[in-house]
């Protein structure tokens, strides 16, 4: 699997502006997908949620998250997965 900075992945879609970014949380691309011919990001869940305790209470980043982070908000939506791994 190729690794990608964000900015190679921006070249190597080739300008493809439907991928949606989440302005401030570049460190928290997992890695990026294709869905029915769209590219798309992939964001790590948990780390949104840390970063989001820096300015704020864990509850109250749980609430904004849910209310102003998820969604469909149409082509080229992100993925947000929350990851676990199991032994």
């Amino acid at each position: 699997m190729d690794e990608y900075t964000i900015e190679q992945f921006w070249e190597h879609i080739e300008g493809d502006t439907h991928a949606l970014q989440m302005d401030g949380f570049d460190n928290c691309i997992i890695g990026a997908g294709e869905i029915a011919g769209q590219w798309v990001l992939i964001y790590d869940q948990d780390k949104i949620i840390e970063e989001l305790c820096k300015e704020m209470g864990y509850h109250e980043a749980l609430e904004h998250f849910a209310f102003n982070m998820t969604g469909y908000v149409g082509s080229g939506t992100p993925v947000v997965q929350s990851i676990k791994i199991v032994e």
